[in-house]
């Protein structure tokens, strides 16, 4: 699905028209593209309203603040269909090998079959960072047989942690 690029070459105005609006008639297809900040513009209060859940703590403007981050991130691939988002990132602990997290893959109404075929753009994002490991399935509308059949074998180990919630500031 990655296209080349010739740095030397002038656009063409398709390409650009392409690469500027919103939603094009292959996207409503399942073509993968990087999220910008037009579609934030675009599935923004959707995405938000997933997130919710995700992350309660949390208020639109922070959840909103940190997706416009990983728009332009290059330690982030935050990638859109029409009908799905996705957001991994590079995990970068001293001493330790990078890997790489899923932050969410979502579906929106009839778009389980798109956010499925997202894992191969994010498998390819791992790659070319050199990562060998890839936490998937944090706040997935995709099941694990679902991803297997896309990436291979699905290694599962226990995680332990300690929640440590910390106190609400009122007004924030």
């Amino acid at each position: 699905m990655s296209e080349v690029i010739d740095d030397d070459a002038k656009p063409d105005a398709a390409s650009v028209t392409k690469r500027i609006m919103p939603m094009t008639d292959d996207m409503r297809y399942g073509e993968i593209r990087r999220m910008s900040r037009v579609d934030l513009d675009e599935v923004g209060d959707w995405l938000i309203e997933r997130l919710k859940k995700v992350y309660p703590g949390r208020s639109p403007a922070q959840v909103m603040g940190f997706l416009r981050g990983a728009c332009e991130s290059n330690e982030s691939c935050f990638v859109r269909t029409a009908k799905a988002v996705a957001l991994a990132q590079i995990v970068r602990i001293p001493l330790t090998d990078d890997s790489v997290e899923e932050r969410f893959v979502l579906a929106m109404d009839g778009g389980k079959e798109q956010a499925a075929n997202l894992y191969h753009h994010l498998y390819q994002f791992c790659v070319n960072a050199g990562c060998d490991c890839y936490v998937i399935s944090r706040h997935s509308d995709v099941g694990n047989n679902r991803i297997e059949t896309r990436m291979g074998t699905v290694q599962t180990y226990p995680l332990h942690f300690i929640h440590i919630p910390l106190p609400t500031i009122p007004g924030m």
